[in-house]
């Protein structure tokens, strides 16, 4: 697909409606707050034996909730896949603003896929939604991609995500962006969001050294960089 950023890269591409996606539900497989990891590794299994992969060269990319299930991932296969880079997070624990302040059609949605009904139980099975007991596990380089001013999951909680992380890393944060890493002039006259993304992943794939950074871009497009 011409300007697709990954395929334009040499990146072969594999796109699954995970837990409580779209099929997924129709087989009433739904959504609980870790079951994306076994997802993980059920696909990481069958890539290894595509005749068309090669298994020493996987990443991972996620975006919206694909930040907290992608990370789950990277969790889930360790030393199996390269990278892990994730856009727009989702990293708050239990999910309040996304599900409380939001649109509702978030929240009622995110019930749909875990099969719940009645919204006091809901409330209680998000509590669960937190992905730091699994960050410790993390072995591949990780690059988390957020806007400053995320109106969907505060960004404070992405650098808590962030410090809790081990292995090579870095956060790279655009000023008074959105959930979207758009919509703000760091994201017009820096680098552009995704195609910093795609070059680090496919920087992973070539053996690349990561650097463990807090980056951000201010409203200049100016990178300010310190070390983690």
């Amino acid at each position: 697909m011409y300007g697709d950023a990954y395929l334009e890269r040499g990146i072969a591409v594999l796109s699954i409606d995970g837990p409580g996606q779209a099929e997924s539900v129709t087989v009433r497989i739904y959504l609980t707050e870790n079951n994306h990891m076994d997802a993980a590794e059920v696909v990481i299994d069958w890539l290894e034996h595509h005749p068309l992969t090669d298994s020493q060269k996987i990443v991972v990319r996620g975006s919206r909730f694909g930040t907290y299930w992608g990370l789950q991932w990277a969790a889930a296969l360790g030393n199996r896949i390269k990278g892990v880079g994730v856009s727009g997070v989702c990293h708050e624990p239990g999910c309040n603003t996304i599900f409380n302040m939001a649109s509702p059609s978030f929240k009622l949605r995110y019930m749909w896929m875990a099969n719940y009904e009645d919204e006091a139980q809901f409330d209680e099975f998000a509590k669960k939604i937190d992905l730091r007991p699994y960050l410790g596990e993390l072995k591949c380089p990780v690059l988390i991609m957020a806007g400053e001013q995320d109106q969907l999951s505060p960004i404070e909680f992405s650098y808590e995500v962030f410090d809790l992380i081990k292995s090579p890393k870095e956060i790279c944060v655009y000023e008074g962006a959105n959930h979207s890493v758009a919509d703000a002039p760091s994201v017009a006259n820096g680098e552009n969001p995704r195609t910093y993304l795609a070059d680090w992943l496919a920087e992973r794939l070539t053996g690349t050294e990561v650097k463990s950074v807090k980056s951000f871009i201010d409203s200049t497009g100016r990178r300010v960089e310190k070390a983690a």
